[in-house]
């Protein structure tokens, strides 16, 4: 199974997780009758942000961090195959090396 495979299953697993934890809460608020507008914006709010932070979570696992040690040069990678990764790690060290800035009037 490549990278955007695991990752697809890995978002839609959270997905549900996320999912079925929104609707139990939904239920328990039903269960103390509060109307159902605010039970659809609370657990549509809980959803989205249980499942945001999930996202950024599998997002930081699949994603490579490259920076050149002598500079502020860097790249972010996200789900990318290993032969690109190699070309990046290559243009990262072996880019021009930036003196001071100097301001433009």
């Amino acid at each position: 199974m490549n990278q955007h495979a695991k990752h697809r299953v890995l978002r839609t697993a959270a997905a549900a997780v996320c999912a079925l934890l929104a609707a139990a809460q939904g239920r328990d608020l039903v269960a103390y009758q509060v109307p159902w507008h605010l039970v659809f914006v609370c657990g549509s709010a809980l959803f989205l942000v249980m499942f945001g932070a999930v996202d950024r979570l599998v997002a930081r696992f699949f994603t490579v961090r490259l920076s050149c040690p002598d500079c502020d040069f860097g790249v972010e990678l996200a789900g990318a195959d290993p032969a690109e990764v190699a070309r990046w790690r290559a243009a990262t060290a072996n880019h021009p090396h930036h003196g001071p800035t100097r301001e433009v009037r």
